[in-house]
């Protein structure tokens, strides 16, 4: 199996998902899913994702960065480049999500819009 990192300045190999989190879900692309998923992140495998997993919602202002670097044992800067890696992969995959529910590209927006109200009003 090939070594994978937490970080490109972290040199301890990352250690597999915890059970129960994104990464574990079929529909992100754990537990045998066919999608690359979350887990499939660079920055976001092992300890990274599991301690940024919480904040991939998080209202801007709201991720303790030096908190985490502290915990991570890496910088700040490595951990606001994880986090950005992992926001972006997971705007990828709910975008693949429902267009894999949807016949087109239109009511693919359609339905995102729709998801991301709804969530919004919360």
């Amino acid at each position: 199996m090939e070594d994978r990192y937490a970080d490109d300045r972290i040199r301890v190999p990352a250690p597999d998902p915890a059970p129960g989190s994104l990464c574990d879900d079929p529909l992100v692309g754990g537990a045998g899913g066919q999608r690359q998923g979350l887990a499939g992140l660079r920055a976001g495998t092992g300890n990274t994702l599991k301690r940024l997993e919480p904040y991939l919602t998080a209202e801007r202002g709201a991720i303790p960065y030096a908190e985490l670097a502290l915990a991570l044992q890496t910088s700040e800067g490595a951990v606001r480049v994880a986090a950005h890696r992992l926001r972006k992969r997971f705007r990828e995959l709910f975008r693949e999500v429902i267009a894999e529910t949807v016949s087109g590209a239109e009511e693919a927006e359609a339905e995102l819009r729709h998801i991301i109200g709804v969530l919004s009003r919360g």
